[in-house]
Order: structure tokens, then C-alpha cells, then sequence
């Protein structure tokens, strides 16, 4: 009599089996990509995803990386999105209303290909190394959108560029005013003079506060780490080739990229207090910061 629930019990747990490990065809994939080229290839992954859909009202399902994943790429997509203001089911799960987005990120020819799928669309780049080693947009992408979403490709934030998206702001709307009607001629009599009442603005709630998340991966040069962040905020980020370490231990900061209190300043002075000496220049102007060894000239 125990042998129904016992085969019972062993059928769930294949099904359950099943279903914790996904087909190939239904995961992410990060092949033979350096960890500064794929850590910003998650910022140019969320912006088209934020050029396409209003992240306010939009869940996004990402299909997890194949494998170990030992950049942590999902997790550096995943810090991008949050702060772009979408939501995100639980990895590898449906999820009621979510777009389902899968990413292929991989060498072609020396260059790095970006195949990014959302639902039933696609888009397709290159991306080619400029001199410094930083990705730069080769030739223009290809989209192929569908009838329920059309996906954008947002230039200003490609890599070929610095700048960023801009950020929308609350807008005061006001009602517009009544325009007056002329009475009928055959009224039989006019109505009582009323005093109007000022039209009220109508302040558009304000956006939600989103504490960006940054992600330090373990095993990784803190270089290139440093310049990933950069290229997410949309800052140039000058760190010296032989000023590097292998970061020991995954940490998670929050807060702006920039200014005294942001997370770059914190990599520093955690640094610093480790006997590795920075400084550290902020150039808002142009968007530029600049580390070097203490008491070494700023370039």
C-alpha cells in the first residue's frame, strides 16, 4: 500500500527537478566575454529596456545565465534595473504580466555581439574596442520588433557615448480653463452670474527614491570593476593600469556613484585603510573622475 505514495512522491520530485533546471534555449548566455565588456553591456541591456517600456508599471522576468555565472552578470543586470525602476519576478520564474527577457553576450571576430530578446522581439549589436579598451557601437543595431512591443535603441546611451538618459521630472499640470458658451437667444432667461472658482494645479506624485545597488564581485581586478561602474553612471572613470587588485569578497554598496559620500569614495577610503594610498578628483564638468596613487600628480 506504501508503494502508490512513494512513486507518487518520487514523480514530484522529478517534475520539481525539471523544473529548477531550464533548457539551454531558455537561459541567458555570457561566453568568452571579458568582465568590463559584459558588466557594461547590463547597462546598455537595461537602457534599451527602459527606452522601450515605462519601467514604473513594467515587471521584468530574466532568464538566469547559463552555468556558474562567475562574473555575477545576472546580478550586476538585475542592480541595473532596480535603479532603472523596473521591477523583477523571482529568477527563472513566470510571472503573471512580466516581460521575459533573455541576453546572449559573446566574441565574434574579435568584436562582442549583444542578442537581447524580449517576449517575441529582438535587437541584435556589435560592438567593437576603441583604444583605451572601452566597447564602441559598430555600425548600427538590428531590431526586429513585434506588434505588442517595439523596442528602442536609445543612442545617446550606447557606449560609443558618455552621456545618459535623461530622467523625466514631476510636471505641475494644471486643468485647462472652461472656454465660455454664448447663451441661446431663445433662453427665456439668463442665468444667475456665478463666481469661478481658480483653477488648482494638479502636482504629478513624485517619483519613487531609488537607492542605486552597486555589486563588487569576488575574483575580479577592482580596476575594471571601478571602470564598469563608470560606464553604468555615465561617468569616465581614469584609473591607473598598475594600481589593481583582485577583489576578495563580493560587496554590495548603495548610494550615487559620485561625490564625497558616493560609492566610488568608498571603494577609495576602503582602500586607502587597507595600506593602497588614493586619491580621488571629481571633474563634474565633464563627467570625469580621476584616481591616483597618494601624493602622486593628477594627469
Amino acid at each position: 500500500m506504501r508503494k502508490p505514495a512513494l512513486a507518487a512522491l518520487l514523480a514530484a520530485a522529478t517534475a520539481l527537478a525539471g523544473c529548477a533546471t531550464a533548457p539551454p534555449e531558455h537561459l541567458s548566455i555570457v561566453d568568452g566575454a571579458s568582465f568590463r565588456d559584459a558588466s557594461r553591456l547590463t547597462v546598455t541591456i537595461a537602457d534599451i529596456l527602459a527606452a522601450s517600456m515605462t519601467p514604473a508599471t513594467t515587471t521584468i522576468s530574466v532568464r538566469p545565465v547559463a552555468g556558474a555565472d562567475p562574473m555575477r552578470v545576472s546580478t550586476l543586470l538585475d542592480d541595473t534595473l532596480r535603479e532603472r525602476g523596473f521591477a523583477l519576478a523571482p529568477s527563472g520564474m513566470a510571472y503573471p504580466g512580466a516581460h521575459n527577457v533573455r541576453y546572449s553576450i559573446s566574441p565574434v571576430d574579435g568584436d562582442v555581439e549583444l542578442v537581447l530578446d524580449v517576449d517575441s522581439a529582438n535587437a541584435t549589436c556589435l560592438f567593437g574596442h576603441d583604444a583605451e579598451g572601452a566597447l564602441v557601437l559598430v555600425g548600427s543595431c538590428s531590431v526586429l520588433s513585434t506588434d505588442t512591443l517595439a523596442l528602442t535603441i536609445p543612442r545617446d546611451a550606447m557606449p560609443e557615448s558618455a552621456t545618459h538618459l535623461t530622467r523625466g521630472r514631476p510636471m505641475d499640470i494644471t486643468p485647462p480653463r472652461a472656454t465660455p458658451v454664448p447663451a441661446s437667444s431663445s433662453a427665456v432667461a439668463p442665468a444667475a452670474p456665478r463666481t469661478a472658482l481658480p483653477a488648482q494645479p494638479v502636482h504629478a506624485a513624485p517619483p519613487p527614491v531609488i537607492r542605486p545597488t552597486w555589486t563588487l564581485v569576488e575574483g575580479q581586478p577592482i580596476r575594471d570593476q571601478m571602470l564598469a561602474w563608470g560606464d553604468r553612471a555615465g561617468w569616465r572613470v581614469f584609473w591607473p593600469r598598475d594600481v589593481n587588485w583582485i577583489v576578495p569578497v563580493t560587496t554590495t554598496f548603495t548610494g550615487q556613484f559620485d561625490g564625497d559620500a558616493g560609492v566610488l569614495a568608498q571603494v577609495a577610503n576602503i582602500l586607502s585603510r587597507q595600506g593602497k594610498p588614493l586619491t580621488l578628483m571629481f571633474a563634474v564638468g565633464n563627467h570625469s573622475a580621476i584616481v591616483t596613487p597618494a601624493g602622486a600628480p593628477h594627469p
